[in-house]
């Protein structure tokens, strides 16, 4: 699992908000096997978790949907201390 993690400007949240919302929207339409990506945002603040889940040996279709692409640039120019980079998680439990 990979996790991306940043803060935006409140004056930011709108538009990196409607980002995401755009990117979900596209993956709606035309899930890709054996991915799972989910967004969270820290309720009434400009900080954003973004995780994605990829089946065994499945490669990350994500660069590939335009949508995802276009969330990739907001967040990239919105968040704060300069685009955030993905980090793998390691399970401990559940």
């Amino acid at each position: 699992m990979l996790m991306i993690h940043y803060r935006v400007d409140d004056r930011d949240v709108a538009e990196v908000t409607a980002a995401v919302e755009a990117a979900l929207a596209a993956l709606a339409a035309a899930p890709p096997a054996g991915v799972r990506f989910e967004y969270y945002r820290v309720a009434g603040q400009g900080e954003f978790v973004g995780l994605l889940r990829l089946d065994e040996g499945v490669e990350n279709p994500l660069p590939n949907i335009a949508a995802m692409r276009a969330l990739q640039s907001t967040v990239a120019e919105r968040a704060i201390g300069g685009p955030p980079m993905p980090r793998p998680l390691e399970r401990i439990g559940a």
